[in-house]
């Protein structure tokens, strides 16, 4: 009896230790776990917060809106060194960003100045020319060749100043006053001036002639008006009409929708029109031959859209006989 009491003891002794070791070997196995999951959760924390800083210096347009400054760039482990690895590449970018903003404007400088010397003297040779009155064919080719001259010179004065129009439209859009005006009041006679100056055009306003009140920059929106309307003269077919439309929906938004009849629009082409560089006039209907088209306007129109808070759209009339901005 002694010795079968004995051997029940042990074999609960070992019962008992075997648990122990199972409950502790368990605990030991949740802890492990929750530590992996507590550490894995943290890093992919941080890699979030460092993709989510990363996007967030740079805009839609791929200009940098903000100083880089990456939380995670004092950590000493892998993910501190991707983030200065991160940091260093972005500070590069925005260096060479700012340098690439600042090149229309030396261009601008640098160029037209002997641009300006070179119209003065064509013009100067011109007049002298003309007024020798010589009626040789020499004569004529040399002022049908200054006249091409002139015509080259023209466009790479317009060339510089379009560039320098678009890379310097953010920072001046920054410094722009606002306050409010007449909108209907403002297009309604912007679109009778712009009448008298392209008297073959057909140009016409409907909406109201004053009373829609809004908060901007009068003289950008006489800017956005310029852009848009340029782009309908070149697109829209001869003899036809180009409609200025000032409405009001329900939300007491302006709604001014712009409609020529022309060629339409492939829709790959309309997704890029405000990209910049991205010019897609047809050269049979462009009302300016020797002007150039970089299809920097639109882009010029939807940063000054932008800065109002508005939307700019461009799309294929429905009844496919032209095409339609709506701001």
């Amino acid at each position: 009896m002694l010795v079968s009491k004995n051997s029940r003891q042990i074999l609960s002794l070992q019962r008992d230790t075997l648990k122990d070791i199972v409950l502790v070997a368990l605990g030991l196995f949740v802890l492990v776990f929750v530590s992996l999951l507590i550490f894995s959760s943290w890093l992919a924390f941080r890699i979030n917060r460092l993709k989510n800083q990363t996007l967030s210096v740079i805009d839609e347009s791929g200009r940098f809106i903000k100083n880089i400054n990456l939380s995670d760039s004092s950590h000493r482990d892998e993910i501190g060194e991707l983030s200065r690895s991160f940091s260093s590449l972005l500070d590069k970018l925005n260096r060479y960003t700012c340098f690439l903003e600042t090149v229309p404007r030396m261009l601008r400088h640098e160029i037209l100045n002997p641009v300006n010397t070179i119209s003065m003297s064509l013009q100067i040779l011109q007049q002298s020319m003309s007024e020798s009155k010589a009626d040789s064919a020499d004569s004529a080719d040399t002022l049908q060749n200054i006249g091409l001259t002139n015509n080259a010179v023209l466009q790479l004065q317009l060339i510089v100043s379009s560039l320098t129009e678009a890379a310097s439209i953010d920072q001046a859009l920054t410094h722009d006053e606002v306050e409010i005006f007449d909108m209907a009041a403002l297009i309604s006679e912007y679109v009778n001036n712009s009448q008298l100056k392209h008297n073959k055009a057909k140009l016409h306003y409907h909406g109201a002639d004053s009373g829609v009140f809004v908060l901007g920059n009068d003289l950008r929106i006489v800017q956005l008006m310029d852009k848009l309307k340029d782009n309908a003269l070149d697109f829209a077919f001869e003899n036809t009409e180009i409609l200025f439309q000032l409405d009001i929906n329900q939300g007491d938004k302006a709604i001014i929708r712009v409609k020529n009849e022309g060629q339409v629009i492939p829709q790959q082409r309309l997704d890029s029109l405000f990209q910049g560089m991205m010019s897609h006039r047809p050269a049979a209907h462009s009302g300016k031959i020797n002007a150039p088209h970089l299809g920097i306007g639109l882009y010029v129109a939807f940063q000054i859209t932008k800065f109002h808070q508005g939307l700019l759209k461009i799309a294929n009339r429905k009844d496919k006989q032209g095409v339609e901005v709506v701001i």
